[in-house]
């Protein structure tokens, strides 16, 4: 790997704080170059299993094969996707946390199969911007975690290594405690 940062050169804060710009904004560029490159060969992506229709083209094997953190990559692709068509009008300081953020306040999500509406990307343009400000995070619920959980259970109940018979009957106990549970929040849901 070939470094250009001699450190003996630089001479004050203000010349390494300026160094530092110039990498930041390559890394920014790599970051969205990445993504482009992952969305051209690996066109269609699902959340969960993988695909059939792309078994070896996946954002995992693309990372594997280039030796980048898969869920780097990704974040990538799904930045590169929802400001295509837009990266001149992405402000030169955003950085790739910005980037992510201003994405996901806008509830687009790359899986949708839609472009994000102008709406979206206004939205997201304003966060950059400075003109939004991220919105106030809220705490998942309790009954959100007994609903995680139940359907945890769900799937090892349907998974393809099935468990002893009386593992099953200890899990089907605890998933119809859950519902139990979850039964007396489906009133507040409505």
């Amino acid at each position: 790997m070939e470094v250009t940062i001699k450190a003996a050169d630089i001479d004050t804060w203000d010349m390494g704080v300026s160094l530092g710009t110039d990498l930041k904004e390559d890394l920014d560029r790599t970051h969205l170059n990445l993504g482009i490159l992952a969305n051209h060969l690996c066109p269609v992506r699902r959340a969960g299993a993988r695909s059939k229709d792309n078994r070896s083209q996946t954002i995992t094997a693309l990372a594997k094969a280039i030796g980048i953190g898969r869920s780097w990559l990704s974040n990538a692709a799904a930045n590169a996707a929802f400001y295509a068509g837009y990266y001149d009008k992405v402000p030169p300081q955003a950085n790739i946390n910005e980037l992510s953020k201003a994405r996901k306040i806008t509830e687009w999500k790359p899986n949708q199969d839609k472009k994000p509406t102008k709406t979206q990307i206004k939205l997201a343009m304003a966060f950059l911007d400075g003109q939004v400000d991220e919105p106030e995070k809220i705490p998942p619920t309790a009954i959100s975690y007994v609903r995680a959980a139940r359907a945890k259970l769900i799937r090892a109940l349907e998974h393809e290594e099935p468990l002893e018979s009386s593992e099953v009957t200890i899990v089907e106990k605890a998933k119809d405690g859950l519902d139990e549970i979850d039964s007396h929040y489906e009133s507040e849901d409505d």
